[in-house]
């Protein structure tokens, strides 16, 4: 049998402001975390990067129509410019991704031995 999956209970304590979401968006982003959270290298902490990456992926989606990391931001006259998503780039656009990296590199990113 393969790593426990998080319900949507252990989202909503992990990201309360998703308290209201619909219970078909869990349905949906739950297994698609799942999918891309290696479950032999986070072993010991598969069901809270999963946790970690749904949040992060239902929080994105709450964001939806955004163009990108934040590259500038102008005051006066407005303007925003708005740089290419990377994998790492996306990650740090709420705080659950970057909790998820963070768990990437302690589990995954061998540490040098010299």
């Amino acid at each position: 049998m393969g790593q426990p999956l998080p319900t949507q209970s252990d989202i909503v304590m992990t990201a309360p402001e998703l308290a209201n979401e619909d219970a078909s968006v869990f349905t949906y982003f739950i297994p698609l975390a799942a999918a891309r959270t290696d479950a032999t290298k986070f072993a010991p902490v598969y069901t809270e990067a999963v946790t970690l990456l749904t949040a992060h992926l239902m929080t994105m989606r709450r964001r939806r129509g955004d163009g990108g990391p934040v590259t500038e931001k102008h005051a006066g006259a407005m303007g925003i410019s708005f740089g290419q998503f990377t994998r790492q780039s996306a990650l740090i656009q709420t705080s659950y991704g970057i909790e998820y990296l963070q768990l990437m590199r302690s589990f995954i990113i061998s540490p040098m031995v010299t």
